[in-house]
């Protein structure tokens, strides 16, 4: 085509658009939609990705490097050159001669190296600020809760870009302290209100409160240096991290001092280590770091997402060019009289997605930035971390415009190439002719569909290759659009079975199918979306929740005893009058620690029998010898490698009756009572062996009372080897997790010579306590020399916000798609309308119609897109499993036999419920808008026109 002529057709396009306003505005909604996303995504993108300058200022504020022992005794380490935290201990470091235990994976005899002085590093000259934190316990308004204290002058000019200060100014004193907002609302406290550290009590009053750009939901603290510290966080056993803000001298921090520092455990966030960028044979980090290959299969299956989204909007916006050219018959009938050839015509219709292409790309784009730019701070919020600077690239915001000019003309060619072949008498007298729906487009979607169900399973299982099995996701749901025609048709001889206007809302998609099925089509890859995070997100909350462990039931409240029987009746009143509990509470047995008073004590557990022993974990195999590949190899087929024993004991092994098995585990056997009368319960197989129990007792040595003292006393004596018993015994399964792996009853218990202890209290509730309650019994347990509460709140999963967010967005898109459905087809049907009312059709007929013809839209749009939005999902899933199995042949190789039972299953875990809300909800809904939203008076028009 001349160039003439394309002016002439964008003209007659520009006053078509302009003739036709909600035709026109409906395409430029439906194209900019993507392009408004698109933009925004962008943008919100580049705007979280900090440049250099702004990440290292939130991490360095002013200074040149920010210095601190990673606290591995000196091990050599290994860094990024750009980011101290991101680091790893060496992979020879644990082999180096010398250091303890050394290559034998058993404690050795050498003594561990002196920590490194950190402060003798720093270059002379230097202007240093030093931030040390540590966990404490605070007293708040409602009761006690921990935080992490930070005595940091972060007012410093060094530290100016560290922490934003929100309300109130900044401490000056050691007297007092700023939190942040998410500690203030959780403790109930204000600015100019009192805060209490637990250890010294010492008072601090809060002047200001502040937010960690990088970490908005922390709860902190922040102090001036020397406060509290000291002497709050007195256990060696507590972390207690001293960082150095150094402003040094030009070329004291570039990467070659860096990897000194490393050297002898040391590492550092420098600005000039960062600027130089050094390549990777510089850098042993980086050749030691694991390929991401599930983040990269992950991008891939999100760009084939946004693909059929895109699909979804060509599929979209295709029919509503195709109502306009019917529409535009007449006219376009005209051109071919007059001398125009088919080129002629179908570049007057491709002029209409060239025009609405660029005012919905002009429009989103400029929607969307101004979008991205009103949600910073929600997205921050949403995110935990504040974006930097508005990064709004030209190069890249041109090319989401253009976008939309692409969808236009894309969604503009069938319509144009079908109005091209359109006989110019038929066009002219208005008559639609019979069309017959391509009897080859369902057989090669069938084809497709089979092929790429193929190729993704052999992509995934056969011979794991990720583009094999992206392909073959993409192909299966291509070849299902294709088959959507034929779909319609067998859908529309259901009609006969049904009422009269669903008959002919099912007759009339499948008469229209090149109006119908790019909508029905559209709805499906909406719904498919949708479908694909769902079931992908149900297989990682899975995955989370079997790693998660319980300590006890969901709901319970326990607190850890120390065996001395002393303060168990405070500590029970404590807990009763502050929290909704009921029950018993006391649980007695056999723990795991010694009182402080003895250099010895009894061990009571038991134990798996030697009949039941894996050959790899018995307690006769050399604990220093690797396995040989034949031995592992066996061990994989042993069952009793498959599932090696739990150490679920957390307190110990408890002795009572059946009403303490109940509430620990939840079970109620009627053999429990029975069998807890002369033995004991467990709940791991492995523990019985011909209805027999081992009990094992044995001597130790009580080293964690006084560490100290016990290195400079003398080597003890070798303790006599550990005795059993066997009592009887059952098996019970429990409803859930056990949370121990026996119980014993009083007479087996007596059999061990061993007198019992206060183990813990643990309690049911009526109700989940609050956090407020929580912190009050924190308070109350706490005075009484006790911090050990703990309250069972169960796996929390992702925040039930996400799926609100992604049930929303799934709804909005289907019914949009089937809102545009239905609107087109109720413009095309005018004249079907109108011979209705004039045969005596009331006017309800046409409201009922429209909800008819969106529920049938909907309803196999939906039915279609949870059946094909499974396979994405099934595809990361499967992705995962192929990782895992690496992992496993890795440790095998490597000789890590205790990691060849621990690795996971990955299922595919397909979201039932999910699934079925929409496909009830989505058509209904759909149905329910379109009727709300169709006028049924306007049925008395005349057939002419």
């Amino acid at each position: 085509m001349s160039l003439p002529a394309w002016r002439a057709a964008l003209r007659i396009a520009r006053r078509e658009a302009w003739r036709s306003k909600g035709r026109s505005l409906l395409i430029v909604l439906m194209v900019a939609l993507p392009v408004f996303a698109a933009s925004a995504a962008v943008i919100t993108y580049r705007s979280q990705q900090l440049d250099t300058g702004e990440r290292l200022t939130r991490v360095l504020g002013r200074a040149d490097a920010l210095v601190w022992d990673l606290g591995v005794g000196g091990r050599p380490v290994t860094q990024d050159p750009a980011d101290g935290s991101d680091n790893r201990v060496s992979i020879d470091a644990w082999e180096t001669p010398g250091l303890s235990g050394a290559g034998t994976g058993v404690p050795g005899t050498a003594a561990e190296p002196a920590p490194p002085d950190v402060r003798a590093t720093i270059p002379a000259g230097s202007t240093v600020l030093t931030r040390a934190s540590g966990t404490v316990a605070i007293r708040t308004a409602y009761g006690l809760t921990s935080t992490l204290l930070n005595e940091f002058d972060y007012a410093a000019p060094i530290a100016r870009g560290v922490v934003d200060q929100t309300g109130g100014r900044a401490p000056r004193t050691a007297d007092e302290v700023a939190v942040t907002d998410k500690l203030l609302d959780a403790g109930g406290l204000k600015i100019g209100g009192k805060v209490t550290e637990l250890a010294t009590g010492k008072v601090f009053t809060i002047v200001g409160t502040v937010e960690l750009p990088d970490e908005l939901d922390a709860r902190q603290a922040f102090t001036m240096p020397g406060a509290v510290l000291d002497r709050a966080v007195a256990d060696p056993q507590s972390e207690l991290r001293t960082e150095y803000f150094v402003d040094a001298p030009p070329g004291a921090y570039r990467w070659e001092h860096v990897r000194k520092l490393n050297e002898t455990g040391i590492v550092a966030t420098s600005r000039e280590a960062a600027a130089q960028d050094p390549p990777d044979s510089e850098v042993p980090y980086r050749a030691e770091a694991y390929e991401d290959t599930f983040g990269e299969f992950t991008l891939a299956v999100t760009v084939v997402v946004i693909g059929m989204a895109l699909l979804e909007v060509v599929l979209l916006a295709g029919p509503a060019f195709a109502v306009g050219a019917r529409r535009r018959r007449r006219d376009l009938g005209l051109v071919g009289v007059a001398g125009g050839d088919r080129r002629h015509i179908r570049t007057i219709v491709l002029a209409d997605g060239v025009v609405l292409g660029v005012v919905a790309g002009i429009l989103g784009t400029t929607l969307g930035a101004a979008a991205a730019w009103l949600m910073r701070d929600w997205f921050g919020e949403t995110s935990g971390k504040r974006l930097g600077h508005f990064d709004a690239r030209p190069t890249e915001l041109l090319a989401v415009a253009l976008l939309g000019l692409v969808i236009g003309v894309v969604a503009a060619w069938v319509p144009a190439f079908l109005a091209a072949r359109e006989n110019v008498v038929d066009s002219l007298t208005g008559r639609r002719g019979v069309r017959h729906g391509s009897k080859a487009l369902p057989i090669t979607g069938a084809a497709l569909g089979a092929v790429g169900l193929g190729l993704a399973y052999h992509g995934a299982r056969v011979a794991p290759s990720d583009a094999v099995l992206l392909t073959g996701c993409v192909l299966a749901e291509l070849g299902l659009i294709a088959c959507c025609p034929m779909l319609l048709g067998a859908a529309g001889r259901l009609g006969r079975f049904l009422p009269l206007t669903p008959r002919l809302a099912l007759r009339d998609a499948a008469r229209n199918r090149p109006r119908t099925a790019p909508a029905v089509a559209a709805v499906m890859a909406a719904i498919a979306g949708a479908v694909s995070v769902t079931a992908y997100w149900a297989g990682t909350e899975h995955d989370e929740r079997e790693q998660y462990r319980q300590f006890a039931r969901k709901g319970q409240v326990a607190v850890l005893l120390d065996g001395s029987g002393q303060r168990v009746d405070a500590l029970r009143r404590a807990v009763e009058e502050t929290l909704p509990v009921t029950g018993e509470g006391l649980v007695r047995g056999f723990g795991h620690s010694c009182p402080e008073a003895q250099q010895e004590c009894l061990s009571v557990r038991v134990v798996v029998p030697p009949p039941n022993e894996c050959p790899l974990y018995a307690r006769s195999a050399p604990s220093t010898q690797q396995p040989t590949p034949a031995q592992i190899a066996a061990a994989r087929k042993d069952p009793r490698c498959a599932d090696p024993l739990s150490s679920h004991a957390g307190f110990g092994l408890p002795v009572g009756d059946a009403e303490l098995v109940r509430r620990i585990t939840g079970a109620d056997d009627g053999r429990i009572a029975d069998a807890l009368r002369t033995g004991a319960v467990v709940f791991d197989k492995s523990l019985l062996h011909d209805g027999k129990v081992t009990v094992e007792i044995s001597t130790g040595h009580a080293v964690e009372a006084d560490p100290a003292a016990f290195e400079t006393a003398a080597v003890p004596e070798e303790p006599p080897p550990p005795r059993t018993i066997t009592v009887p015994g059952v098996y019970v399964d429990p409803p859930g997790d056990a949370y121990t792996t026996a119980v014993l009853g009083e007479e087996a218990a007596r059999a061990t010579g061993v007198a019992v202890t206060d183990l813990q209290l643990l309690y049911d509730t009526t109700e989940m306590p609050g956090e407020a309650a929580e912190q009050r019994a924190r308070d109350a347990v706490s005075a009484l020399g006790s911090a050990s509460l703990s309250i069972e709140r169960g796996y929390q999963g992702r925040p039930s916000t996400q799926i609100l967010l992604l049930a929303t967005a799934t709804i909005v898109v289907a019914l949009g798609a089937a809102g545009v459905a239905t609107g087109l087809a109720l413009a095309d049907s005018r004249r079907d309308l109108a011979t209705l009312g004039a045969v005596g059709a009331p006017p309800r007929v046409r409201r009922t119609l429209s909800a008819a013809q969106s529920w049938v839209i909907a309803l196999i749009g939906t039915g279609l897109g949870v059946v094909v939005g499974l396979l994405p999902a099934a595809a990361l899933r499967w992705k995962e499993a192929e990782i895992h199995e690496s992992y496993r042949k890795s440790a095998i190789e490597h000789g890590e036999f205790m990691n060849i039972p621990d690795v996971r299953e990955i299922p595919v875990i397909v979201p039932w419920a999910e699934m079925g809300l929409a496909v009830v909800l989505v058509p209904l809904l759909a149905a329910a808008v379109a009727a709300l939203f169709t006028r049924s008076r306007e049925l008395n028009r005349t057939r002419t026109g």
